[in-house]
């Protein structure tokens, strides 16, 4: 069973066992399956709570990951978070479904940017949400990766083309050969160790694998801690200027309406 759960509490006495569907599918049903007026959850922001928006947690349990998620709600816009660090992913803009008295209604598929957890942040100015149906597609798994394993994807996504040191050169150089080199997952840091050897990482001395046995978890912990602080800095800088662009869309997208507004007042 997945674990689902919801920063803002559910106002209509229902419950997201009886609002989501869970199968093991990769593909996300039609909108006349995933709707169910009478499983509708009504989130609403408390009076005390602080936060701006509202975020839907969804955990699996073992030997599970998220194949794909299906959701049909008032929201027009919502931002996928990845994992349990909550590694931002995009934003996405929900497919109109409907419009009736002004309410309108919008239908997101995902398949992508899924593993055995992820978040999803709902950007609507409003303090309540109504969803008309939950899908999540999931599959059996039997690959345990590690908390400490290292996603290459990300890491070559952020180094990108970006200047570097000559030892973060080297680091990337190292990356992009082990991944090459056919590699089925993605290694952990004490997998890597022998090709860091010698690389100097932020000042500090360079790192070799002659250390005694003793030492193994706090270099597997070093590494580890060093590319997840450099993926998490450049993965917030992502996340503050896409939002920034967003922001910027909807103004010029309210000023607009108002253009239309003031033409239509005019002709009157």
């Amino acid at each position: 069973m997945i674990s689902i759960s919801s920063s803002w509490p559910i106002s209509n006495n229902k419950t997201w066992e009886c609002c989501a569907t869970t199968k093991e599918s990769s593909e996300c049903p039609d909108s006349e399956d995933l709707i169910d007026y009478e499983k509708t959850v009504i989130l609403e922001k408390s009076p005390s709570d602080s936060s701006t928006h509202c975020f839907l947690r969804l955990t699996c349990p073992s030997l599970q990951e998220l194949q794909c998620l299906g959701i049909v709600c008032d929201c027009p816009r919502i931002e996928l978070f990845k994992g349990k660090a909550d590694e931002y992913q995009r934003t996405i803009y929900g497919e109109l479904e409907d419009d009736f008295e002004d309410v309108k209604i919008y239908k997101y598929e995902v398949t992508s940017g899924l593993c055995e957890s992820a978040s999803l942040r709902f950007l609507t100015k409003d303090c309540q949400i109504t969803i008309l149906g939950l899908f999540l597609g999931v599959r059996k798994t039997t690959n345990l990766l590690s908390e400490g394993s290292i996603n290459l994807e990300n890491v070559q996504n952020i180094l990108g083309n970006s200047k570097l040191s000559p030892s973060a050169e080297k680091c990337k150089d190292f990356l992009q050969m082990f991944m090459k080199s056919g590699q089925s997952s993605s290694p952990s840091p004490i997998d890597l160790m022998p090709g860091l050897q010698g690389i100097n990482l932020n000042g500090n001395p360079p790192l070799t694998v002659t250390e005694p046995p003793s030492m193994t978890n706090e270099l597997k912990f070093y590494v580890d801690f060093k590319f997840k602080e450099m993926e998490h800095k450049i993965n917030k800088k992502i996340d503050d200027f896409e939002r920034s662009q967003n922001d910027k869309l909807d103004r010029i997208l309210e000023l607009l309406e108002r253009g239309k507004s003031a033409i239509k007042d005019s002709d009157v």
